[in-house]
Protein backbone atom coordinates (compact mmCIF):
# COMPACT_ATOMS: atom_id res chain seq x y z
CA UNK A 1 0.00 0.00 0.00
CA UNK A 2 1.26 3.63 -0.49
CA UNK A 3 1.15 6.25 1.58
CA UNK A 4 -1.15 9.31 1.19
CA UNK A 5 -2.16 12.48 2.84
CA UNK A 6 -5.64 13.00 2.87
CA UNK A 7 -7.20 16.83 3.53
CA UNK A 8 -10.77 18.10 5.08
CA UNK A 9 -11.48 21.40 4.42
CA UNK A 10 -13.81 23.26 6.12
CA UNK A 11 -14.91 26.93 6.85
CA UNK A 12 -13.60 26.74 10.49
CA UNK A 13 -10.77 24.19 10.27
CA UNK A 14 -8.24 22.37 7.95
CA UNK A 15 -7.93 18.56 8.97
CA UNK A 16 -4.75 16.17 7.47
CA UNK A 17 -3.73 12.67 8.15
CA UNK A 18 -1.08 10.53 6.20
CA UNK A 19 -2.57 6.98 5.58
CA UNK A 20 -0.15 4.28 4.70
CA UNK A 21 1.04 0.81 5.41
CA UNK A 22 0.72 1.15 9.21
CA UNK A 23 -2.39 2.85 8.93
CA UNK A 24 -3.77 6.42 9.87
CA UNK A 25 -0.71 8.92 11.10
CA UNK A 26 -1.49 11.52 13.55
CA UNK A 27 -4.13 13.45 12.86
CA UNK A 28 -3.75 17.55 12.44
CA UNK A 29 -6.04 20.23 12.33
CA UNK A 30 -5.62 24.39 12.45
CA UNK A 31 -8.04 27.08 11.76
CA UNK A 32 -9.12 27.67 8.51
CA UNK A 33 -6.77 30.40 6.62
CA UNK A 34 -9.93 32.51 5.12
CA UNK A 35 -8.25 35.77 4.39
CA UNK A 36 -7.06 34.96 0.97
CA UNK A 37 -7.01 32.12 -1.22
CA UNK A 38 -2.82 32.43 -1.44
CA UNK A 39 -3.00 31.78 2.30
CA UNK A 40 -5.41 29.18 2.59
CA UNK A 41 -3.07 26.82 -0.11
CA UNK A 42 -0.43 27.84 1.94
CA UNK A 43 -1.77 26.58 4.75
CA UNK A 44 -2.89 23.40 3.07
CA UNK A 45 0.87 22.93 2.07
CA UNK A 46 2.05 23.16 5.46
CA UNK A 47 -0.39 20.86 6.97
CA UNK A 48 0.00 18.42 4.59
CA UNK A 49 4.14 18.41 5.63
CA UNK A 50 2.71 18.21 9.26
CA UNK A 51 0.65 15.19 8.42
CA UNK A 52 3.01 13.73 6.34
CA UNK A 53 5.57 13.91 9.35
CA UNK A 54 8.73 13.54 7.00
CA UNK A 55 7.69 10.71 5.51
CA UNK A 56 7.83 9.98 1.44
CA UNK A 57 4.07 10.30 0.49
CA UNK A 58 2.65 9.22 -2.84
CA UNK A 59 -1.00 11.19 -3.83
CA UNK A 60 -2.81 13.82 -1.82
CA UNK A 61 -6.69 14.12 -1.89
CA UNK A 62 -8.51 16.59 -0.29
CA UNK A 63 -12.30 17.20 -0.08
CA UNK A 64 -13.83 21.02 -0.36
CA UNK A 65 -16.83 22.63 0.85
CA UNK A 66 -17.17 23.60 -2.85
CA UNK A 67 -18.33 22.71 -6.45
CA UNK A 68 -15.46 21.07 -7.56
CA UNK A 69 -15.01 21.08 -11.82
CA UNK A 70 -14.03 16.92 -10.89
CA UNK A 71 -12.43 16.55 -14.18
CA UNK A 72 -9.90 19.42 -13.57
CA UNK A 73 -10.38 20.04 -9.99
CA UNK A 74 -11.27 23.63 -10.61
CA UNK A 75 -13.25 25.18 -7.60
CA UNK A 76 -16.36 27.01 -9.42
CA UNK A 77 -18.02 28.03 -6.95
CA UNK A 78 -17.47 28.55 -2.91
CA UNK A 79 -19.07 30.23 -0.13
CA UNK A 80 -16.73 29.85 2.89
CA UNK A 81 -13.54 29.43 1.65
CA UNK A 82 -11.57 31.85 -0.65
CA UNK A 83 -10.81 29.25 -3.42
CA UNK A 84 -13.85 30.35 -5.92
CA UNK A 85 -12.05 29.93 -9.87
CA UNK A 86 -8.85 28.20 -8.21
CA UNK A 87 -7.53 25.54 -9.75
CA UNK A 88 -6.71 24.00 -7.07
CA UNK A 89 -5.58 20.38 -8.35
CA UNK A 90 -2.73 22.32 -10.23
CA UNK A 91 -2.37 24.52 -8.17
CA UNK A 92 -1.48 22.03 -5.23
CA UNK A 93 0.09 19.37 -7.57
CA UNK A 94 2.69 21.83 -8.48
CA UNK A 95 3.61 22.62 -4.98
CA UNK A 96 3.34 19.71 -3.65
CA UNK A 97 5.18 17.79 -6.55
CA UNK A 98 2.27 14.88 -6.37
CA UNK A 99 -0.84 14.11 -7.69
CA UNK A 100 -3.72 15.96 -6.21
CA UNK A 101 -7.21 14.92 -6.08
CA UNK A 102 -10.00 17.69 -5.35
CA UNK A 103 -13.53 16.48 -4.62
CA UNK A 104 -16.44 18.11 -2.76
CA UNK A 105 -16.33 16.71 0.64
CA UNK A 106 -19.61 15.67 1.22
CA UNK A 107 -19.28 13.30 -2.26
CA UNK A 108 -15.79 12.25 -0.44
CA UNK A 109 -17.79 11.99 2.72
CA UNK A 110 -20.18 9.76 1.26
CA UNK A 111 -17.84 7.50 -0.85
CA UNK A 112 -16.30 7.07 2.60
CA UNK A 113 -19.78 5.74 4.15
CA UNK A 114 -20.55 3.54 0.85
CA UNK A 115 -17.69 1.67 2.18
CA UNK A 116 -16.09 -0.28 5.17
CA UNK A 117 -12.48 -0.15 6.56
CA UNK A 118 -11.35 -2.26 3.86
CA UNK A 119 -12.50 -0.45 1.06
CA UNK A 120 -15.29 -3.08 0.18
CA UNK A 121 -18.49 -1.97 -0.76
CA UNK A 122 -21.09 -1.67 1.57
CA UNK A 123 -24.18 0.41 0.07
CA UNK A 124 -24.56 1.24 -3.76
CA UNK A 125 -26.97 3.78 -3.11
CA UNK A 126 -27.11 6.50 -0.52
CA UNK A 127 -27.30 10.19 0.64
CA UNK A 128 -25.62 12.14 3.04
CA UNK A 129 -26.29 15.60 4.63
CA UNK A 130 -23.65 17.39 6.17
CA UNK A 131 -23.95 20.06 8.94
CA UNK A 132 -20.98 22.72 9.51
CA UNK A 133 -19.91 25.69 9.12
CA UNK A 134 -22.32 24.94 6.07
CA UNK A 135 -24.79 22.70 4.90
CA UNK A 136 -24.09 19.96 1.97
CA UNK A 137 -24.81 16.90 0.76
CA UNK A 138 -23.51 14.24 -1.20
CA UNK A 139 -25.46 11.34 -3.78
CA UNK A 140 -23.89 7.84 -4.53
CA UNK A 141 -25.80 5.61 -6.69
CA UNK A 142 -24.89 2.75 -8.19
CA UNK A 143 -21.85 2.52 -6.29
CA UNK A 144 -20.45 5.93 -7.69
CA UNK A 145 -20.86 9.49 -6.78
CA UNK A 146 -23.51 11.46 -8.68
CA UNK A 147 -22.15 14.62 -9.43
CA UNK A 148 -25.08 16.21 -11.62
CA UNK A 149 -24.87 18.27 -14.87
CA UNK A 150 -23.10 21.44 -12.89
CA UNK A 151 -21.12 19.41 -10.18
CA UNK A 152 -23.31 20.37 -7.26
CA UNK A 153 -26.09 17.40 -7.08
CA UNK A 154 -26.83 16.98 -3.63
CA UNK A 155 -25.91 20.28 -2.56
CA UNK A 156 -28.76 21.39 -0.98
CA UNK A 157 -27.57 24.35 1.68
CA UNK A 158 -29.20 26.86 -0.52
CA UNK A 159 -32.37 25.53 -0.72
CA UNK A 160 -34.70 27.97 0.50
CA UNK A 161 -36.60 26.59 3.22
CA UNK A 162 -38.44 30.09 4.84
CA UNK A 163 -39.23 33.27 3.82
CA UNK A 164 -36.66 36.30 4.86
CA UNK A 165 -39.23 38.83 6.80
CA UNK A 166 -37.21 41.73 7.55
CA UNK A 167 -36.47 44.03 4.25
CA UNK A 168 -32.77 43.91 4.36
CA UNK A 169 -33.09 40.04 4.74
CA UNK A 170 -34.42 39.89 1.09
CA UNK A 171 -32.64 37.34 -0.92
CA UNK A 172 -30.30 38.47 -2.84
CA UNK A 173 -27.42 37.00 -5.61
CA UNK A 174 -24.92 38.98 -3.58
CA UNK A 175 -25.05 37.58 -0.01
CA UNK A 176 -24.66 33.77 0.72
CA UNK A 177 -25.65 32.44 2.70
CA UNK A 178 -29.36 33.33 0.93
CA UNK A 179 -31.80 34.50 3.67
CA UNK A 180 -34.03 31.67 4.34
CA UNK A 181 -31.91 29.14 2.98
CA UNK A 182 -31.49 25.87 4.88
CA UNK A 183 -27.91 26.88 5.44
CA UNK A 184 -28.54 30.30 6.76
CA UNK A 185 -31.32 28.61 8.97
CA UNK A 186 -29.79 25.24 10.04
CA UNK A 187 -25.79 24.90 10.07
CA UNK A 188 -23.50 25.20 12.48
CA UNK A 189 -23.28 29.09 12.55
CA UNK A 190 -26.95 29.39 13.14
CA UNK A 191 -27.38 26.61 15.21
CA UNK A 192 -24.52 28.34 17.27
Amino acid sequence: MTSVVGIDVGGTKVAATLLGPDGMGEHKQRPTRLDSGDALIDQLVEIVGEAAGGQPYEAVGIGVPSIVRFETGEIAASTNIPLKGVPLRKVLGQRLNVPVFVDNDANVAALAEAHDRDLNPVSRNLVIITVGTGIGGGVVIDGRIFRGGSGGAGELGMTLIGLASEPDMQASTDHFPQPGSLEALAAGTALD
